[in-house]
């Protein structure tokens, strides 16, 4: 792969400030600012972390770049990709010991009002591939998103859906290492199809552990129907064959119609360490971001909640193991119209707070990651380093 240097990086200042009743966090050792739209952040082994992200989000979408930085905070290397007569976004990376794989969608140019595109999966570093759908270039209706690396399974999220309707379908693929299609197996939480079931569905992050098994983390809702909007977040656990292990789904399945408003936001694995987080709209109360620690047979180990916006687009958990059983969690919570707190909290084994820290940013929450004794934070413009 053509590693292009990038002479950008510059280290700039945070508002990094304690929240009441926790300790006080280590400061940040660092950050880099990007003159792109981060998506994606990855601890790849080496001890370098890997920011994705993309020259443009419109369509049909432009090239994909791609960062990777020392502890230290020093440039290791960067690229750029864009394949020949087509846009790309990239919405998800991930890493492994086989390598750096991204995930997300990729568009034509003559699309028109409803579009032409479809998901793409990518090994990044090494010996690159490219997958995508067949015949998307005939006008397809699936895009990518999140994706999982581990156990020589890569593991995407798809969701496909019919422009200007609301009958949403997410769907769980798995390739091996070298990219060859494994399994394919419909993301749907709720067992009962039909007009009344929940037969609506998206995926929001995916992880793959050691032993190559997937989790992938989303919502459902009742009807595809304008209005009827009982969301409810769910996490579903699969075999490394793609055969469904176990589903767990929270919220209030029946809720009136309006504004309840669940979702799974992020799932994170690190050995027998499942980290679940989920937004929850309780429509007449403040929303909760509420963090779960699994076991990976699905046995809850603890479960913590912290506020948050009610606002669907706004409100967002990110989560990530740490070693010996903590955990690490980033909840965007706005404070004016125009302005968001970022807030980082370190959990003990059993889930308790043992420092917080409050980051001043306008830019929105993608991704933490855990490195080798880092916690990586990411903006849509900024990684902020810490010591773990």
């Amino acid at each position: 792969m053509r590693r292009v240097l990038a002479g950008f990086v510059v280290v700039a200042a945070v508002l990094a400030l304690p929240l009441p009743g926790a300790r006080a966090a280590p400061d940040p050792t660092w950050s880099r600012w990007f003159p792109f739209q981060a998506t994606g952040l990855a601890a790849a082994p080496g001890g370098t972390v890997v920011v994705v992200g993309n020259s443009t989000d419109d369509y049909p979408g432009g090239r994909n770049l791609m960062r990777a930085f020392r502890s230290r905070g020093t440039l290791a290397w960067a690229s750029s990709w864009k394949p020949a007569g087509a846009g790309v976004r990239a919405y998800g990376m991930d890493a492994s010991a086989a390598g750096i794989f991204t995930s997300g969608v990729i568009a034509l140019p003559e699309g028109g009002e409803v579009g032409i595109f479809g998901w793409f999966v990518r090994r990044a570093t090494g010996s690159t591939w490219l997958r995508t759908p067949a015949g998307w270039r005939e006008g397809a209706s699936t895009g990518g998103g999140p994706i999982g690396a581990g156990g020589g399974v890569v593991a995407i999220g798809t969701t496909q859906y019919i422009e200007g309707y609301q009958d949403i379908h997410g769907v769980v693929r798995g390739f091996d290492a070298s990219g060859r299609k494994l399994w394919i197996n419909g993301f749907e939480p709720f067992p009962v199809p039909g007009a009344h079931g929940y037969d609506a569905d998206d995926v929001t992050a995916v992880a793959v552990d050691t032993h190559g098994r997937t989790y992938a983390a989303g919502w459902a809702w009742r009807d595809a129907e304008e209005g009827a909007n009982d969301h409810e977040a769910a996490l579903m656990a699969l075999d490394r064959d793609g055969s469904r292990r176990w589903v767990r789904v929270l919220g209030e399945p029946g809720s009136p119609a309006q504004g309840d408003n669940d979702k799974g936001s992020d799932v994170e694995v690190r050995d027998d360490h499942v980290m679940f987080g989920a937004v929850l709209d309780r429509q007449d109360a403040p929303s909760v971001a509420r963090i779960f620690a699994y076991t990976s047979g699905g046995r809850v180990r603890w479960t913590r909640g912290f506020p948050t916006s009610m606002s669907w687009w706004k409100s967002s958990v990110e989560v990530v193991p740490g070693a010996n059983g903590v955990a690490y969690v980033a909840i965007i919570r706005p404070v004016t119209h125009d302005h968001d707190d970022l807030v980082i909290r370190k959990l003990g084994s059993d889930g308790h707070t043992i420092w917080s820290r409050r980051l001043s940013s306008t830019a929105g929450l993608v991704d933490i990651a855990v490195g080798s004794g880092d916690l990586y934070v990411l903006s849509h413009h900024r990684l902020w380093r810490f010591p773990a």
